[in-house]
């Protein structure tokens, strides 16, 4: 049986957190749903300079 020893020099814990942010786009015009997703990546970015990846949208609609 090994032992594992993790120094922390402050003192502190470590913690990990998965934060999840959860937005409707609505009304959002594109002629396909890969710009449509452009645009979306582009917005975050700009105005929350946050990088998103296809996968983390979801229920993604069109209103023909």
């Amino acid at each position: 049986m090994s032992s594992v020893f993790v120094f922390n020099p402050n003192g502190k814990k470590r913690w990990d957190c998965l934060v999840t942010i959860k937005e409707t786009f609505c009304n959002v015009e594109a002629e396909t749903k890969e710009e449509f997703l452009h645009v979306v990546k582009e917005t975050f970015k700009e105005e929350r300079n946050i990088d998103l990846e296809d996968y983390e949208i979801s229920n993604i609609r069109s209103n023909e």
